[in-house]
């Protein structure tokens, strides 16, 4: 119970989740994939932080003009 019945030929690999990926990306190798990823990881850190900066200074200006 719980289980689809599987569709494939016999003699036919499974086809793996990153084999899915790269198919559905149109990238070609594992390599790329993953260094976009990183790229990805690395931009939205970048991001956060300059969201994060933007607030703190926003509350600052704040308690430099009240004064």
């Amino acid at each position: 119970m719980g289980k689809v019945a599987e569709k494939r030929r016999i003699g036919r690999k499974k086809k793996s989740w990153l084999h899915n990926i790269r198919e559905w990306t149109g990238i070609a190798s594992t390599a790329q994939m993953f260094s976009l990823a990183r790229e990805k990881e690395n931009d939205q850190k970048l991001t956060a932080n300059l969201h994060y900066l933007e607030r703190h200074l926003m509350k600052k200006k704040d308690i430099i003009v009240s004064y």
